[in-house]
């Protein structure tokens, strides 16, 4: 470029346009002191964020919807330029190829102030200039800077002419706002190819990107081990359904058990006893001299004992009788309320398990957010292998597929070497 042009965000204006403002040094230094005022209380040290993007592609609106207000870029210095150039004595909308370059070089006097301090800072450009955009990534890199890049989409010409003719204190013409577009979107194209090979900068987007993946990922984890937690919380409440009801109802079930046994027993005893004093009668018939008294005394023992023999034989019978009745009751019902418990947790636990299945393809997916840039050779080839053997695992049979689900269910045994489970199973 000719000494006597001067750049105007990225366009040649003649030096004679601006021969006749004039600006004298003090007013100068004193914008620029006024400016540094702003950024001494500027905590923040060493982190450099450029929003890229052409004129009229939304720079302002997003430094002051996103950075302005966040609670840690907010703190941060801001060198506008347009705001600069707003504040020079005299300035008019329709000056602006006289003030611009004088408000440009108060802006690299403050920039380079600002690298000096290692103050944090956000700065908006074109990158029209994208070699001198470099070279001043270079030099804050190697004072301790971390420089980031968040690069606007791009915008369609007629929309960014529309806008450059609402802006209050930049009158430009339409071939100079289509001049910056086209440098603009070249500039930034070459930057990026730049950063693919040298890593100047860190791109936010892509940061942004990770983010949100290593969120969706923390998400998928919890809901992972949530549908876990709840499938050993079911667990927990069908061990107190079987330690509970089922439990108790066993007991009772057993207590029957031993009140049939022990009439059984009753029973035999008074047979017993029955026949014991029946050989105890013929004892006395037997015995000479005849003795009526004893014999009468035995008979009456052995009538006795009968009567309560058969007495217990016909309640035994009876019970043994009901008892046979209610046991398959019981059974039913004991077998049954243990089977729908273990069913319903079943149930529920395969809800669970399948909830938990679908969250693993989303972890995976997750599972390279903090992998490093440039993965060592073979690593692709392992997760491909991984994915590979899933598919395999999970996949249903082609002979299968047109076939109804009992039909399948018919089809497959437990016992089979080549069933497989698919994710129609578990729907």
């Amino acid at each position: 470029m000719s000494g006597d042009m001067k750049d105007l965000n990225g366009v040649e204006t003649k030096e004679e346009n601006i021969s006749n403002f004039f600006l004298n040094a003090q007013e100068t230094k004193l914008m620029e002191s006024k400016w540094k005022r702003r950024f001494l209380d500027t905590q923040y040290r060493c982190d450099a964020i450029f929003i890229l993007g052409p004129m009229g592609a939304g720079k302002t609106t997003v430094t002051n919807n996103e950075f302005k207000t966040h609670p840690g870029y907010r703190n941060y210095a801001y060198v506008d330029t347009d705001e600069i150039m707003g504040m020079l004595k005299g300035f008019e909308s329709n000056k602006v190829e006289e003030y611009y370059p004088v408000a440009r070089k108060i802006a690299i006097h403050l920039t380079d102030w600002i690298l000096e301090q290692k103050i944090s800072f956000v700065a908006e450009g074109t990158c029209v200039k994208y070699l001198e955009l470099i070279d001043y990534m270079n030099r804050l890199k190697s004072v301790g800077y971390h420089v980031r890049v968040k690069r606007l989409p791009r915008v369609p010409l007629d929309i960014i002419l529309e806008r450059a003719k609402r802006r209050k204190n930049r009158l430009i013409p339409d071939h100079v706002v289509e001049s910056i577009l086209e440098g603009s979107n070249l500039g930034i194209e070459k930057l990026y190819e730049f950063n693919k090979t040298e890593s100047l900068f860190e791109d936010m987007d892509e940061q942004e990107r990770r983010e949100e993946s290593k969120n969706a990922f923390k998400s998928n984890l919890v809901n992972y081990t949530r549908h876990l937690s709840t499938i050993q919380t079911q667990r927990s409440v069908l061990k107190d359904i079987l330690n509970g009801k089922i439990s108790s109802d066993i007991t009772a079930y057993e207590g029957k058990c031993l009140q049939m046994k022990k009439s059984v027993k009753a029973c035999e005893n008074a047979v017993r006893k029955k026949n014991h004093r029946f050989l105890l009668l013929q004892k006395a018939k037997n015995k000479t001299p005849v003795d009526p008294r004893n014999i009468n005394d035995a008979n009456i023992k052995f009538e006795k004992a009968r009567c309560e023999a058969e007495r217990s034989c016909e309640d035994v019978k009876m019970a043994t009788k009901h008892f046979e009745e209610q046991k398959w009751k019981d059974l039913h019902h004991i077998l049954g309320d243990f089977l729908l418990a273990e069913m319903r947790f079943h149930a529920q636990a395969l809800q669970g398990y399948t909830a938990a299945f679908r969250c693993l393809p989303l972890l995976s997916e997750g599972d390279d957010v903090d992998r490093p840039r440039g993965n060592p050779r073979g690593n692709n080839r392992e997760s491909s292998r991984d994915k590979r053997e899933r598919r395999v695992a999970f996949s249903s049979s082609d002979d299968d597929t047109g076939l109804p689900v009992s039909q399948i269910d018919l089809r497959r045994r437990s016992d089979s070497s080549d069933s497989k489970l698919s994710i129609r199973d578990l729907d």
